[in-house]
């Protein structure tokens, strides 16, 4: 039996569909070689479940005509002595008290360049890669 989608589910397919139109706006914007950095704090549903960001935003940027060319994270938790200490809001760190979820210390990074952009990035690499051993490209 196939469940319904909920209201998480339908406010991250709208917010994920506003996010392709935005990067689509963006394309002219970007100068060749440029990158577009999109950074996304991990999400958890209802359940306290985390939401699969990664794949969903890769798939987005690429809708847009962008190729993901790096992701990482971003620390925001601090430093206090030897211990991290998050920066959650008060919500955030309710929640967590009643769950067995963890606070969140860092954000999502992703990279992205212009298909084209990314395509010529590839192309450069690989031809310096086969002068260097010796190999025509």
């Amino acid at each position: 039996m196939r469940r319904s989608p909920g209201p998480d589910h339908d406010s991250d397919e709208s917010a994920l569909a506003e996010l392709t139109a935005a990067l689509r706006c963006c394309e002219p914007l970007v100068r060749q070689g440029a990158y577009v950095v999109v950074v996304a704090r991990p999400k958890r549903r209802s359940d306290g479940t985390l939401v699969d960001l990664a794949s969903r935003l890769d798939a987005v940027g690429t809708a847009a005509g962008l190729t993901l060319v790096d992701r990482c994270v971003a620390l925001t938790a601090e430093l206090r002595g030897e211990r991290l200490r998050t920066r959650a809001s008060l919500a955030e760190r309710r929640r967590s008290a009643n769950s067995r979820a963890s606070l969140v210390a860092h954000d999502e990074v992703f990279v992205f360049q212009l298909a084209n952009d990314a395509e010529l990035a590839v192309e450069a690499v690989c031809d310096v890669d086969a002068r260097v051993w010796g190999r025509a490209a």
